[in-house]
């Protein structure tokens, strides 16, 4: 958090001016690579709005966005390297090895560079030539707004810088104005500000919050209808295979072991014929004669 740090400037300083460097080009400072992209918006809006003065907005609205870049860029700087460390942990901080700090250089010089013009080529800056060279059309020529163009530009980096430094200047004397009583005085803008334009809340509303209701409902149905159906057949299954099992122990099984029992039965009391009298078998051959007989004579009479 910003808040955690301060006064980072003596003990990182490379880290520092290459970041003073880049706060300077995007708060288009002349001179800096930044100044000539916000030059440039600021030439075309005004040069178009003195032609069509109904779209005045269109020059106010890119003024206030520039004053506010210049504001909360130096806001930035400030916090981490001007001042004193606020914690422990910022006045520990060490700068860090080449691997590090070097890309950093690498950025910072043609971020400065750029906005320079080369010797020989006119006053238009290294990064202004590259851009009309390379457009497909002639570039805007703004005429007489050019003069207005770079003080509007001066004003607008003075009035960020300003409200930078007497909100959160490196030193007590700058600081003339609490950023609190500020946040108060502003309240809405303020929490508008700090709630990053409520975009996370309207994207939660637009797609978050219908998707997990969707993400419910599907989880209920699996809940209540695919597993339901699913143990329903499970259940079912179970209820099936213990009707078997009792059928199976009781009608199968009953079935077979009465077979087996009259079978056994019937062997047993055919044993007993087997008594090896001749007398006997002789009987039983006789009894066996007259049944025959008896059954044949009575289907010839019949």
């Amino acid at each position: 958090q910003l808040a955690d740090l301060g006064g980072l400037h003596h003990r990182m300083k490379r880290t520092s001016l290459t970041m003073l460097a880049a706060t300077l080009a995007i708060a288009g400072v002349p001179f800096f690579s930044g100044f000539a992209s916000k030059d440039a918006i600021l030439a075309s809006t005004l040069h178009f709005v003195i032609e069509s003065p109904q779209h005045l907005i269109l020059f106010i609205l890119p003024v206030i966005g520039a004053t506010i870049t210049a504001f909360y860029m130096f806001r930035l700087w400030f916090l981490i390297f001007a001042g004193r460390p606020r914690t422990a942990m910022a006045s520990e901080a060490h700068e860090g090895d080449g691997w590090l700090t070097g890309p950093l250089i690498a950025l910072a010089i043609p971020t400065i560079a750029l906005g320079w013009p080369l010797p020989g080529l006119g006053f238009k800056p290294v990064l202004e030539q590259w851009l009309e060279y390379g457009e497909p059309l002639d570039s805007l020529d703004p005429g007489s707004v050019g003069w207005w163009t770079l003080g509007a530009s001066i004003l607008v980096l003075a009035i960020g810088y300003g409200l930078g430094a007497l909100h959160y200047g490196p030193w007590e004397s700058w600081r003339k104005l609490d950023p609190r009583k500020t946040a108060s005085r502003f309240h809405l803008i303020h929490e508008f500000l700090v709630h990053r334009w409520y975009f996370d809340e309207l994207y939660a509303r637009i797609f978050v919050k219908p998707i997990l209701a969707l993400t419910r409902a599907i989880q209920r149905f699996d809940r209540t209808g695919l597993d339901g159906l699913v143990d329903g057949s499970a259940w079912s299954t179970r209820q099936l295979s213990r009707f078997e099992g009792i059928f199976d122990r009781i009608a199968v099984d009953g079935l077979v072991i009465l077979f087996a029992r009259g079978t056994y039965a019937a062997g047993d009391q055919f044993r007993r014929i087997q008594n090896g009298s001749i007398r006997t078998y002789l009987l039983i051959l006789a009894s066996a004669v007259i049944a025959i007989g008896s059954a044949l004579f009575a289907w010839v009479l019949a």
